[in-house]
């Protein structure tokens, strides 16, 4: 079902089209084996190799660094609304602690217990 929506195939398609799992979650309350990581693959998909999946992952650490390098250069981008609130004068603040209408616990509970 998930291939017919999200990929727009048809029933044949979504039906033939590769297949992989992961063990890595459990998904049952079964006794399975944890097994970190762990990914199954059909055998009509090619392989991959490690080095092809850290690439995979080089253009969202280049928007990270290019995110990062915007903030350093244009810091008024994330401090838009830092402005805007009003000035907090540290000395007129006061803190008031209700008091409560309740007897002080006794201090002397007596000798600790022998075993």
């Amino acid at each position: 079902m998930f291939n017919v929506l999200e990929y727009n195939l048809n029933a044949q398609n979504a039906v033939e089209a590769p297949r992989f799992q992961t063990r890595h979650l459990i998904s049952s309350f079964d006794n399975h084996a944890w097994n970190r990581g762990d990914l199954i693959l059909d055998e009509r998909m090619p392989p991959v190799t490690t080095g092809e999946i850290y690439w995979g992952a080089v253009p969202f650490v280049l928007i990270q660094c290019l995110a990062v390098a915007l903030v350093i250069g244009f810091p008024a981008l994330v401090m838009h609304y830092k402005g805007a609130a009003g000035q907090i004068d540290p000395s007129k603040i006061q803190i008031e602690i209700p008091q409560l209408d309740m007897p002080p616990p006794p201090l002397d509970f007596g000798p600790p217990a022998r075993p």
